[in-house]
């Protein structure tokens, strides 16, 4: 299932900044988490999914992201 939701998150942002469009919404936190429980899945994101893990570093970076 991780990898068909990948798949929806790999379209979107082909030619989004984030998974709805410009602007950071609901669905890129929704998203951020269920892209984090790849990593427990072993789902390679990084060279798999170039365009997700592009927008997971850019939200990793965002001070409402960050874990204090």
């Amino acid at each position: 299932r991780s990898r068909g939701l990948g798949d929806v998150y790999k379209r979107q942002l082909l030619t989004n900044k984030f998974i709805a469009g410009d602007d950071f919404s609901v669905a890129d936190i929704t998203g951020h988490f269920m892209m984090n429980i790849s990593k427990i899945l072993k789902i390679e994101i990084k060279n798999n999914y170039p365009n997700v893990y592009r927008w997971q570093l850019s939200l990793e970076n965002r001070d409402s992201v960050k874990i204090k």
